[in-house]
């Protein structure tokens, strides 16, 4: 039956077969995982990608009143450097996601407890606040709310590991 392909992919003592799915919610290395997974592919992709298209749609979205008030020539400076923002911030945090990877990868126990808060730490910070740098007030609210969302388990299992080792 379909319930039971496993039986037929996996080897038996295979990691995946035996894995305690409460076991796995409680390891920081599976929420800096998941965190840092979404964080690239939302914070980091897609203002890496706006950044790269090199249109208009960004600067006329969130700063529509200044476009309106600029000239020609003051108006494509300014998409340039907005387009510029966005493909640093695009960067950084594809950057830091990768770090985040290899930092939960590479290490064990108490260091691994310890890489995941500064993990958490470091996103609420850089991806969050930093946003402010690409849009200013526009999307702040959110983009420190998922920063924060994502940061949560971090912090929780990274302290509970810290304390039972």
């Amino acid at each position: 039956m379909f319930w039971h392909l496993a039986d037929y992919w996996l080897p038996d003592g295979c990691e995946v077969r035996n894995m305690d799915i409460k076991a796995a919610l409680m390891e920081p290395k599976t929420w800096v995982t998941v965190g840092s997974v979404i964080l690239m592919l939302i914070l980091g992709l897609g203002p890496l990608m706006t950044g790269l298209e090199g249109g208009t749609d960004h600067a006329d979205s969130e700063h529509s009143e200044l476009m309106e008030s600029l000239s020609g020539e003051d108006k494509e400076a300014f998409v340039d450097v907005v387009n510029q923002e966005l493909f640093v911030f695009g960067v950084w945090n594809v950057t830091i996601c990768l770090m985040f990877l290899a930092m939960v990868n590479l290490t064990d126990g108490e260091t691994q407890a310890k890489l995941a808060m500064v993990a958490a730490g470091s996103m609420l910070f850089v991806s969050g606040v930093g946003g402010y740098t690409v849009n200013g007030d526009a999307y702040f609210t959110e983009w420190v709310s998922l920063c924060a969302i994502l940061a949560a388990p971090m912090l929780i299992t990274g302290y509970m590991k810290l304390n039972t080792e």
